[in-house]
C-alpha cells in the first residue's frame, strides 16, 4: 500500500521521536526523584503520563493503549528505542504505508499486555512492541535482502533484551505477531494483484 507522499513516513518517525523525547523530559520535570544519569521515572509519574498498568483498574483505562508506547522508563530505555527508530527510518521504503502498521503495532502490543500479562501488577511503557511490529513487517515484506536481514536482526535483538532486562514480553509478542501477520498479508495481496 503506497503512501500518498514518500516523505510522510520519515515525518511520522521524526514526530514519534519528538514525542518520545518531549514526554520523557516532561516526566523528568514532573518526577521529583528522577536523577542523573538514568533519570528513572517513578511508577506514579509514568501512570500519570499514560503508561499502561495491568490488570486494568477500570475499563475506561483502555485509552492507555494509545499512550503507553510513547513513554519510557529511563534514559537508557529511551536512547535504545531512539536508536532502533533511527535504523527503522533508514530502512523504511519510501513507498511503504506507515500509519496502518504503526496503529496495528500500538493496538497489538497494548492488547497483548492486557490479555497475556501475568496476574500480578505490570507497568507497560515504551515503543519496543511497536518497533517490533514495524521491523517484523519489513522482514516479511517486498524489500531488499539487506532490509530484510537487518530487520530480522533488529527483531532478534529487541526480543533478546528480555533475557537480561525486565521487559513487557507480552507487548513484544503482540507487536511481533502483528507485524509478521501484516507483512505476510501485504506480501500475499501483492502477489495476487
Amino acid at each position: 500500500m503506497p503512501s500518498s507522499e514518500p516523505s510522510s513516513s520519515r515525518a511520522l518517525f521524526a514526530l514519534t521521536a519528538m514525542l518520545w523525547l518531549g514526554l520523557f523530559v516532561a516526566g523528568v520535570w514532573l518526577d521529583g526523584q528522577a536523577s542523573f544519569p538514568l533519570w528513572q521515572l517513578s511508577v506514579s509519574t509514568l501512570t500519570h503520563l499514560g503508561a499502561l498498568l495491568v490488570p486494568l483498574s477500570f475499563p475506561s483505562d483502555g485509552w492507555r493503549l494509545a499512550t503507553a508506547w510513547l513513554l519510557h522508563i529511563d534514559a537508557l530505555h529511551l536512547m535504545t528505542n531512539l536508536a532502533w527508530l533511527s535504523l527503522l527510518t533508514w530502512l523504511w521504503p519510501n513507498r511503504c504505508a506507515t500509519l496502518i502498521p504503526l496503529g496495528l503495532g500500538v493496538l497489538a502490543s497494548g492488547a497483548a499486555t492486557i490479555l497475556l500479562a501475568p496476574s500480578h501488577a505490570l507497568l507497560s511503557a515504551g515503543g519496543s512492541g511497536v518497533l517490533l511490529t514495524l521491523f517484523a513487517m519489513l522482514s516479511t515484506g517486498h524489500v531488499t535482502m539487506r532490509t530484510r536481514t537487518l530487520s530480522l536482526v533488529a527483531c532478534a535483538l529487541i526480543l533478546s533484551s528480555g533475557l537480561w532486562l525486565p521487559v513487557d514480553s507480552a507487548a513484544h509478542a503482540g507487536g511481533l505477531g502483528a507485524g509478521l501477520a501484516w507483512g505476510l498479508l501485504q506480501r500475499r495481496n501483492r502477489l495476487t494483484v
